[in-house]
Parts: structure tokens; sequence; C-alpha cells
């Protein structure tokens, strides 16, 4: 290897790193983008009015129908909020054309393994409904209105339909459902120095030059006499003289 040759390389191969970086940098400054917060639940039952004993929050779907009284119940705890939007998604197991509607719950302090129709919390206003569901797939739904900060958050599962509406469970593990605290803080963006774009400069306006007012400049008198006679020259006769 010739002596040109190792120069050569020991200039290029530097340049060829800080290229890469700057290039990697500036891919990572014009597509980064914010990260969801994924949670999954920390409780889910169903409870069934007809029994109202009952305990089904070990099941590994979750079913709500009308008629039959069938609600289930799902709880996460939220941690991370900040002011994002929520989704929450869920993995239908069957077709339904008419979907579920979600429902807010105030209280809380229900337990998984003991919940039932007799003891369960009392449903509040209506957040959303699906729409269609198609089996196997999952729906997404906006419940952003139901999530105010940290802490837990319970959302019930309704069906106004005789139907019955099945959904995983969090037993169900990849297909168990999810609260999505969307990321929708503004993204930076990368500036670009780009020399064929000037800026044009502001117009200005011109202002009139003032044009100073002509100075009188009264002749010079001479000293007179009493009578205003100018010196040197014959004074008009006195109109008073006899």
């Amino acid at each position: 290897m010739t002596h040109s040759n190792s120069l050569n390389k020991a200039i290029l191969l530097p340049l060829a790193a800080l290229l890469l970086f700057a290039i990697l940098g500036l891919a990572t400054t014009l597509f980064a983008s914010g990260d969801d917060v994924v949670l999954t639940p920390d409780a889910d039952a169903y409870v069934i009015s007809n029994a109202p004993n009952d305990n089904f929050g070990t099941r590994s779907n979750l079913q709500a129908k009308n008629g039959s009284g069938i609600v289930s119940y799902i709880r996460f705890q939220v941690d991370g909020w900040d002011n994002q939007t929520a989704t929450l998604r869920l993995y239908a197991l069957n077709d339904s054309s008419t979907g579920v509607d979600i429902y807010a719950v105030a209280d809380s302090s229900w337990q998984e393994t003991t919940i039932t129709a007799g003891n369960a919390p009392a449903l509040g206003g209506l957040i959303a409904s699906s729409g269609s569901l198609t089996a196997n797939s999952w729906v997404d739904i906006d419940v952003t209105s139901a999530v105010t900060g940290n802490g837990p958050v319970t959302l019930a599962l309704r069906n106004t339909t005789t139907t019955l509406q099945r959904f995983a469970s969090r037993e169900g593990g990849s297909t168990a459902p999810q609260l999505i605290l969307n990321n929708t803080s503004p993204q930076p963006t990368e500036t670009i120095d780009d020399p064929t774009l000037t800026t044009s400069p502001t117009p200005v306006t011109p202002q009139p030059t003032p044009i100073p007012s002509p100075t009188f400049n009264p002749e010079p008198t001479e000293p007179g006499d009493e009578n205003g006679c100018i010196r040197g020259n014959a004074c008009p006769p006195n109109p008073i003289d006899p």
C-alpha cells in the first residue's frame, strides 16, 4: 500500500463516519414520533343479572348481552397521563352488526374474583359505541372523556341487543384489552438552510425631504433723524410744516 493511499483512507474514513452520523441525526429529527403508552388491565370480569351471586372473573373472554343482563367490567391503572387521547382496543371473538357500547364507571374498588351482578358498581354515562364488529379482529374505541389523570379507570361493556358479544379478556394474553394513551405532542421539525431561498426586504416608504421655509432678511436701515430720513438724502417735506 502506498503512502498516498494510506493518507487518503485516513482522511476519507473519518469524513464518511461524520456524514453517516449527520444523516442519521437528520432522519431522527425528521421522522421521530412520540411513543404511545399501552396499558393492559389489572382486572376484568363479566357479570350476569340472572346469576347475581356468581363470579366470572377468571374466564378467558368478556361478554355483553341485553336481555340476560350480561355486562363486562375492565379496570386499568393509568400511569403516564399527559393530556393524551385514550383509545380502548378490544379483540372481538364474534361478528356483530350493532357493536358494543362503552360506559364510564366511577367506582373502581371492585375485585376481579369477587365481583358479581349483586355487588357490581353502577354504570355511568355512555362514552362511545364501537360500530360493527368483525370476528377475530381488533376494534378501537375513543374513550378519552373517561380518562382525566393517573389512577384507576373502570370501563363497562354493554350490548343493547340480544346478540351475545364476546371479547378476549386479559387471560387471553396477546389479545388482552388495551388502553392506549396516544401521544399528541407536536414533533420538532428540522430547519434546512437553502441558499436559493431569500427573504425579501421589507419595503420602505420614502419620506419626503422637508423644504425649509425661506427666511426673509430685511434690508439694513441706516441711522436717520427723528423723522426717519435716510442720512445723506433729502427728507420729504413735513406736511405739518407751514
